[in-house]
């Protein structure tokens, strides 16, 4: 895999101390008695087990044959114990075994069939390889929506931005993280022929899965390593200290395509945040009183719906090329904004703010966004839809709107001309009503 810049490691190696706590966060020995095997390392690792249910996320790094997958293996033994469950990671076949499976994330699962005896068999295909790297960030996802702890990744990880997803992940859904690589677990990971010599003998690894040395030796020129203090460390979400995973550029990331547009966060969320959002938009039926909540409520069902990086209104795209040189003599500039009606599918699948300004503001907004412009913010959106849904939601509902009243239009006609006490229905009129269509809105505040 090709990946970004590369920092060589040093000729001295940090020799691991104690895997502390930060910030409320666990804490977890990582001694290791020098000159010993990295195996007898692997079996100091202690982990925290005062809080056993504590959701954690330990991301291990390092060349194959290292020992982070025999690591992973006696920390899990170690959580699972405080857990009430007893399991070795030294019994034949137990690193394919469900167990296993369930509580450590590696792509080598995608590619390691595991027959009833307990043989397992590599077969690996690199074309597959980003589409199984999806399906292994799928697979702690979902771990991490049903609270499965401990968790680990049991990759190489060699560049930061291979980890970048994972600690985004685990910020979101409230995991503690650790990263846990060749610097915890002694020189004998940096040792190219006993990482080969494993690569190639080890009892655990399955038939297939063998290693050319000069791979391992371009992996260990390409590690990426962190600042001192960093790994080893049980961190909590959002740490800053993990901000040089976060923001890890990846050669496989596109191209960010910029956009002007205005910053609504502080305004919207004081304007917006205790509005009652009614029982359709929770998906229940009209007039239950017992399905309620406010959009605060709802930001706060993080695994249900997203919420923007930050709530904005967008004015305009540039794409790759695009000109910037008429938003740039905008900048600085400040513009009343005026909420007008929250526009919304029924089960908040997707949840967007109609704005609108004063005439001036919005001739000005309009020169650099275009005619069609529907300005708005959205707010929310299911799994299921993305920002990029709201002009077509927006554009439904001013269809409906346009079909409500010219229902209500032609309706009133035939009565006056028939004097028809009876009211008719869509179908006599011969306009369709559109189906579960609720039109309401209110001027939710002029503020700038």
């Amino acid at each position: 895999k090709s990946s970004a810049r590369c920092t060589r490691k040093p000729a001295a190696r940090q020799a691991p101390g104690r895997m502390s706590a930060k910030a409320g966060s666990q804490s977890t020995s990582l001694k290791r008695p020098a000159g010993r095997l990295v195996s007898k390392a692997v079996k100091r690792l202690k982990a925290e087990a005062r809080l056993p249910l504590r959701k954690i996320l330990y991301v291990m790094r390092g060349a194959p044959g290292s020992g982070k997958s025999t690591a992973a293996r006696w920390l899990l033994a170690q959580h699972l114990g405080a857990q009430g469950t007893k399991w070795s990671p030294e019994t034949a076949g137990a690193a394919f075994s469900p167990v296993c499976r369930a509580f450590i994330c590696s792509t080598d699962d995608f590619f390691t069939e595991v027959d009833e005896t307990g043989s397992a068999e590599y077969f690996f295909d690199a074309q597959q390889l980003r589409e199984v790297h999806q399906q292994n960030h799928n697979r702690c996802k979902e771990a991490m929506r049903l609270g499965r702890t401990p968790l680990f990744i049991d990759n190489t990880n060699i560049a930061l931005w291979e980890m970048r997803t994972y600690i985004n992940m685990a910020d979101k859904h409230g995991y503690f993280s650790v990263i846990v690589g060749p610097e915890e677990l002694g020189p004998e990971a940096w040792n190219i022929k006993l990482l080969s010599q494993r690569c190639n003998n080890e009892r655990q690894r399955a038939e297939g899965k063998s290693i050319p040395q000069e791979v391992l030796e371009r992996m260990l020129e390409r590690y990426e390593m962190l600042p001192p203090g960093v790994q080893g460390v049980a961190w909590k979400p959002f740490a800053a200290a993990l901000e040089p995973v976060r923001t890890a550029k990846s050669p496989l990331d596109k191209p960010r395509y910029r956009y002007a547009g205005l910053d609504v966060e502080e305004q919207a969320l004081t304007i917006l945040g205790g509005l009652k959002l009614g029982p359709l938009f929770w998906g229940a039926a009209k007039g239950d009183a017992s399905a309620s909540g406010n959009l605060l409520a709802a930001r706060a069902e993080s695994s249900r719906w997203a919420s923007p990086d930050r709530l904005h209104v967008t004015v305009a795209f540039f794409g790759r090329n695009g000109s910037q040189e008429q938003a740039e003599d905008l900048l600085g500039r400040e513009f009343q904004v005026r909420i007008s009606s929250l526009v919304f599918l029924r089960g908040g699948g997707l949840l967007c703010a109609v704005c609108d300004f004063p005439e001036e503001a919005r001739k000005i907004l309009t020169d650099l966004a275009g005619d069609a412009w529907r300005p708005h913010i959205t707010l929310l959106t299911a799994e299921s839809w993305k920002a990029r849904d709201s002009n077509a939601l927006l554009e439904a509902w001013e269809e409906a709107k346009v079909q409500s009243t010219q229902l209500d239009t032609c309706e009133a006609t035939h009565l006056d001309q028939t004097q028809d006490s009876a009211p008719r229905t869509a179908q006599e009129t011969g306009t369709e009503l559109p189906g579960d269509l609720e039109v309401f809105s209110s001027r939710i505040c002029d503020k700038p």
